[in-house]
C-alpha cells in the first residue's frame, strides 16, 4: 500500500472517529438537560402522560398533529396559547387542545386541512385572536420545517439548537454545569421531557393543555403579572399594534374556514378568548385600539352567524365574574377562566351534552387556588 493511500485511510478514520466523539458529546449532554427524547419518541412518551416541554425545541406543532391522528379525539381546541387552558376533564367524550399551533388564520387552515388527512372531529371549539385580522401585523406562514424532518434529521436539528443555545443562553450552560432536574415534574408528579419540564415543571400535558410551572410556584400578584401586557397595549407593539379597523382579506379566509369546518360536519363553537379585565378596559378606551375592537368583534360575530355556526365572545373576563387574580397574565386566562367559559357554554341546551357540567360547578365551587380547579394529580397516569 502506497503511502498516500495510507494517509487517505489515516485521514478517514480520524474524520470518523471525531464526528463518533462529537455525536457521544452531543447525546451526553442531551442527556443531562433532559432533552434526549426526540421525534416520535416524544409522541410516544407524551401517550404515556409526560409533561414535555423542551428548552430546544419551540415547534409543538408537530407532535400534537402526530397524537391527533393517533387518538382521533371527539373534541378539539384549535387556537394559539390561549386555547392551551382548555382541560379534558370538562368534557363527557374524548378531547385534546391543539393550542400553541395556531398563530394567524393561514396556521389554522394548515392545521385543519392535515387533521382532516386522518379524521374529522366532531367538534372543533376554535379560539379567534384579535390579532389575527390586525392589518398592521405580519402574518408568517406555517412553518413545517421540523415536521417534515426523519427521524435522524430531527436529532441533528437537536444537536444544532443544542450547541447555538449552548453559545449564547448562560441558563442552559448553568443546567449542565449545575443540573437540578427532576425525572417526574414537581406539580403533577408526570414524567418529564426536556428540560423546561425537568427543570421549572412547565410543559404541555397529556391533554394538549399547557402547566405554567413557575406560575404555579411563583404565581406573584395579578399586577406584577399583567404589567407587560400593558405596556405592549400602551405602545401598540408585540400583538397589541396599533390600527383602526381590521384586514377584510384575513376575514373573507377567516369566513372560508369556517365554512370549511362546518361543510364537513363539524359542531363549530367560534370563541374569542379573554383578556384580563384592565387589559380589555385598556383597549376599548385606546384610540389605537378601540376600532380594531370593535370591528374584531363584531365582524367574527358576523361571520359566525352568517354559517350557523355558535359563537361566544368571552373577551372580558369580568364578563364571566372573574377577576384579574385569575389571568395568567393581560391576555391568557387561567383554567378557572376557562371552565367558567365551559359553564357558560354549557346553558346552551343544544351544548349540554359536551361539558361535565358536575364537575365544573364542584370543582369551581372548591377550587386549588385563584388559577386551578383541576387538582394537579387528577391527569397524572403513566402506563
Amino acid at each position: 500500500m502506497n503511502k498516500s493511500k495510507k494517509w487517505c485511510l489515516r485521514f478517514v478514520g480520524i474524520a470518523v472517529a471525531c464526528i463518533f466523539i462529537l455525536l457521544a458529546i452531543s447525546e451526553a449532554l442531551l442527556h443531562r438537560i433532559n432533552e434526549d427524547t426526540v421525534g416520535s419518541a416524544v409522541v410516544d412518551r407524551m401517550e404515556k402522560g409526560a409533561l414535555y416541554g423542551s428548552a430546544l425545541n419551540d415547534d409543538v406543532t408537530w407532535y400534537k398533529l402526530q397524537l391527533i391522528k393517533r387518538q382521533q379525539p371527539d373534541i378539539v381546541a384549535l387556537g394559539s396559547s390561549r386555547a392551551w387552558q382548555f382541560r379534558r376533564p370538562f368534557f363527557k367524550d374524548s378531547f385534546y387542545s391543539m393550542g400553541y399551533t395556531v398563530s394567524s388564520i393561514d396556521h389554522a387552515i394548515y392545521i385543519f386541512n392535515q387533521m382532516r388527512q386522518t379524521y374529522t372531529p366532531k367538534v372543533i371549539i376554535f379560539c379567534v385572536d384579535l390579532w389575527w385580522l390586525n392589518p398592521n401585523l405580519k402574518q408568517a406562514p406555517p412553518d413545517t420545517e421540523f415536521a417534515n424532518r426523519n427521524e435522524l434529521e430531527k436529532r441533528l436539528y437537536m444537536y444544532g439548537q443544542l450547541y447555538t443555545e449552548l453559545r449564547r443562553n448562560p441558563k442552559l450552560r448553568s443546567a449542565i454545569l449545575h443540573p437540578d432536574l427532576h425525572d417526574t415534574d414537581t406539580i403533577g408528579a408526570r414524567h418529564t421531557v426536556g428540560l423546561v419540564a425537568a427543570a421549572r415543571a412547565g410543559g404541555n400535558r397529556e391533554d394538549g393543555s399547557y402547566q405554567y410551572g413557575e406560575t404555579i410556584m411563583n404565581p406573584g400578584t395579578a399586577e406584577d403579572r399583567i404589567a407587560d401586557t400593558k405596556e405592549r397595549v400602551e405602545k401598540g407593539e408585540r400583538r397589541f399594534d396599533f390600527a383602526d379597523d381590521i384586514d377584510y382579506d384575513r376575514l373573507a379566509k377567516l369566513k372560508g374556514l369556517i365554512h370549511e369546518m362546518n361543510n364537513a360536519g363539524c359542531t363549530v363553537i367560534i370563541c374569542l378568548p379573554p383578556f384580563a379585565h384592565e387589559i380589555y378596559s385598556m383597549m376599548a378606551t385606546s384610540d389605537g385600539h378601540k376600532h380594531l375592537l370593535q370591528s374584531f368583534e363584531q365582524s367574527v360575530h358576523q361571520a359566525a352567524a352568517d354559517e350557523g355556526v355558535y359563537f361566544f365572545d368571552y373577551s372580558d373576563m369580568a364578563w364571566l365574574g372573574a377577576t384579574d387574580d385569575e389571568a395568567l397574565d393581560g391576555f391568557h386566562g387561567s383554567e378557572r377562566v376557562y371552565a367558567r367559559m365551559y359553564l357558560s357554554m354549557s346553558s346552551n341546551p343544544e351544548l349540554q351534552w359536551m361539558f361535565d357540567t358536575d364537575y365544573l360547578k364542584t370543582h369551581l365551587a372548591s377550587p386549588v387556588d385563584d388559577m386551578h380547579i383541576v387538582p394537579f394529580d387528577e391527569m397524572h397516569y403513566v402506563k
